[in-house]
């Protein structure tokens, strides 16, 4: 198959979404298809070179910034014009597309191509419209968002495609009360598990590890303050915050306030070697999101033997099966995580015995292995049912 996917933020510096989609596309070059990508360019960013695999980067270029508006308005004009270009070249089979404005470049060209779309919908905002207010109150981030996020959502859930890919059951809930017609399919995130073997550590230290970018659904701020309590009990424990984004001068000043500069360590964005060291090492990871779509970092723990205590979202359940390889609390119950955090920390065995489930876990619900031969069922049944 020739496959166009349209992405803004091709990069492992992205987000968790933003991260299994480029899998999903380098694997499926990895799998002998020609893949040809379009996405921003993007600073402190290498192409790993894949035989079959070519990325097309476009203007305006980001540096891991949150793209503004007239970034994706310049996106979106920018990628139709390299998406016609391609497409008249090469014998595209299917597009696949991933969130809001690449979903919109997607159905443009499928339309004008009579070629298959597949859209990607991680998670639905539009449900709780209260994010929508907070999103667009944070540094650097325009105020029009507010209006524009919830209209451009409900917009590219409304799109006809031939399949709308999610990651979660409760996506899959929230995609359908949107658009009863579109014929949804869930896919879960996943990774090679391989990849991460050289990582592996049987150490527990004294610490936890929060990954995520620094915006107001991550929920930081309430986890900087639930730690502040497990520091009454275990005055030498740590928090390592490894992650960017436009909370970060918020959060410093937090820490700062509360002098927890000997407990809590910004790390800033990694997704090399230190975050997968750090990672190995901890008790655990800890994840207080206010919304989900499918914790790709949880995964990512899973697969160093790490136990992860979440948001009780939704999505939780798909991912935790409480007290097996983790806990689901809500993110709000500042007394719960403090006691769980805890129980982590003081409960080594424990801490072990969870990791040990989390890892099995992974390796049977989570394998992109066996993941990307889904993908390339769907596009097949797809090119087969547009055939009859």
């Amino acid at each position: 198959m020739n496959i166009l996917y349209i992405t803004q933020w091709f990069s492992s510096e992205g987000g968790g979404g933003e991260v299994v989609f480029m899998n999903v596309a380098r694997g499926m070059a990895k799998k002998g298809h020609k893949v040809d990508v379009i996405s921003h360019i993007l600073s402190n960013t290498v192409d790993e070179q894949i035989h079959g695999l070519k990325i097309h980067r476009i203007n305006p270029k980001l540096r891991n910034q949150l793209p503004s508006i007239s970034d994706n308005f310049l996106f979106m004009i920018r990628s139709l014009i390299e998406g016609i270009r391609i497409i008249r070249k090469n014998k595209i089979d299917l597009i696949h597309s991933n969130n809001f404005i690449s979903v919109i470049v997607g159905k443009t060209l499928s339309k004008i191509f009579n070629i298959p779309l597949v859209t990607t919908i991680h998670y639905v905002y539009y449900q709780t419209p209260e994010l929508w207010d907070k999103w667009a109150k944070q540094e650097g981030v325009s105020i029009f968002s507010k209006i524009l996020g919830p209209f451009l959502e409900k917009m590219t859930i409304k799109i006809n495609a031939d399949a709308v890919h999610t990651v979660s059951k409760a996506t899959y809930d929230d995609v359908k009360k949107i658009n009863k017609k579109s014929k949804v399919v869930i896919i879960t995130n996943g990774l090679y598990p391989e990849k991460y073997l050289g990582y592996f550590s049987e150490e527990f230290k004294n610490y936890i590890v929060f990954i995520g970018r620094l915006v107001f659904y991550k929920n930081v701020n309430f986890l900087i303050n639930a730690f502040t309590d497990v520091l009454e009990k275990i005055p030498d424990a740590k928090l390592i915050i490894i992650g960017d984004g436009p909370l970060k001068n918020e959060l410093y000043e937090l820490v700062t306030h509360n002098h927890l500069e000997k407990n809590i360590f910004f790390i800033g964005f990694n997704d090399g070697d230190k975050k997968f060291e750090l990672l190995a090492n901890s008790t655990a990871l800890v994840q207080p999101s206010l919304a989900e779509g499918s914790s790709m970092v949880a995964i990512e723990a899973f697969a160093l033997g790490k136990p992860v205590i979440m948001s009780n979202l939704k999505c939780s359940n798909e991912l935790i099966v409480d007290g097996i390889n983790g806990f689901t609390i809500p993110p709000d119950d500042q007394k719960q995580w403090t006691e769980k955090i805890i129980m982590l920390l003081t409960d080594k065995m424990q801490s072990k015995e969870l990791g040990k489930n989390a890892q099995k876990r992974m390796i049977e619900k989570f394998n992109l292995n066996v993941l990307l031969n889904e993908f390339e069922l769907l596009y097949k049944d797809i090119l087969n049912d547009r055939k009859t």
